[in-house]
């Protein structure tokens, strides 16, 4: 089995040459994607063996994602392990996600939980958090149970060639990795895990904890509209109406029994019936839109 291990990074040239040292032990080529570092990465990546696919700018860890998966498929390799380049994954534990991938997984996580990872306490709620939010957006996306793992955000994964041809990373930011566990869960994908090690001690993501847990939460939500838009926004719709009903209902009552007009009633009686039809015209736009377009692309296409 031929192995690549790639490391998306990003100014991390402190860490990136021991780590690619030590993944070398483990696999038949090592390449790093340098999006756009200001230091020297590219150079101390190079000096330990490993290759090197720069990016002149920043585009985000999703595009990272891309370039990483593209060199995978282009070269042939029957396995792709991807880890953080800030010294946080253990190289030496590239064997562990192997081992499950040979047990007939397509794709493994390298799950960071219990005694095996040092992790904060507000990362590890924070982290179930988005847990939830990706089982919940795969199942959506599916319509079957979501997959139930300890660790959807990790960046210590390995992907199978079945994997690799099955799915494509589509989002540009760290909510890469929810999409391909969704798009694994919906393209019927075998999804495994092991504990892995995760050191804290070290200078590590580039972007703040709070902005990466909205930013991904925000796709997720995305994700979710965009395949049921009447759940996502019809749904709402309906409750806002419902509430405009109820306050519009109390305006009346309180006028009749008392002669006052309550503005404060009249103002939410208003807002929410707008947002209401908003919604409901938005969920049923979106959800016939999309067929609309299928069906005349598909009149065109045909002879």
């Amino acid at each position: 089995m031929r192995v690549l291990c790639a490391i998306p990074c990003l100014d991390e040239e402190v860490a990136i040459g021991s780590v690619v040292l030590r993944a070398r032990r483990h696999v038949d080529q090592v390449v790093v994607v340098d999006d756009g570092s200001t230091d020297n990465t590219q150079e101390v990546a190079k000096l330990a063996g490993a290759i090197v696919l720069r990016h002149t700018e920043n585009r985000g860890k999703g595009e990272a994602y891309r370039t990483l998966w593209a060199h995978a498929r282009v070269h042939g390799f029957d396995a792709l392990v991807v880890l953080d380049g800030d010294g946080q994954h253990d190289p030496d534990e590239i064997p562990l996600v192997l081992s499950r991938l040979q047990d007939g997984n397509d794709m493994v996580i390298g799950a960071r939980w219990g005694e095996t990872t040092q992790m904060p306490l507000w990362r590890k709620v924070g982290k179930r958090v988005l847990d939830y939010g990706t089982a919940m957006a795969a199942e959506s996306a599916k319509g079957t149970q979501g997959p139930k793992l300890t660790d959807s955000q990790s960046g210590f994964r390995a992907y199978s060639r079945a994997a690799l041809e099955a799915i494509e990373p589509r989002q540009a930011g760290f909510s890469v990795e929810s999409q391909l566990l969704i798009d694994a869960h919906e393209a019927g994908l075998r999804i495994g895990e092991t504990r892995i090690h995760c050191r804290y001690d070290v200078d590590s993501s580039t972007q703040k904890p709070m902005a990466h847990a909205s930013g991904v939460l925000n796709d997720l939500l995305v994700a979710v509209g965009v395949r049921h838009p009447l759940l996502f926004l019809g749904l709402p719709g309906v409750a806002a109406l419902a509430v405009g009903f109820l306050s519009g209902l109390i305006t009346l009552v309180e006028f009749d029994q008392t002669g006052d007009f309550s503005l404060g009633w009249f103002l939410v009686t208003m807002f929410a019936t707008l947002a209401g039809i908003l919604g409901v015209f938005a969920g049923l736009l979106f959800n016939i839109l999309p067929r609309i377009l299928h069906r005349a692309l598909a009149n065109r296409a045909a002879p």
